[in-house]
């Protein structure tokens, strides 16, 4: 299953990640969507790592 983007069909992203503005003002990716891009980064990190591994 492929997670996208709120309210749209495109894949998530950094660049269209939901967003919020905490109380000083500083934005900051929702934690569901920031997980996700994490879990997605260090699958693609294993998967070099694996065939690096095999050469």
């Amino acid at each position: 299953m492929t997670t996208t983007a709120q309210g749209t069909s495109e894949p998530l992203t950094y660049a269209n990640a939901p967003r919020y503005v905490d109380e000083n003002g500083v934005t900051h990716i929702e934690l569901e969507a920031s997980l996700e891009l994490a879990r997605r980064i260090a699958v693609r990190e294993k998967d070099l790592l694996d065939s690096l591994a095999k050469k």
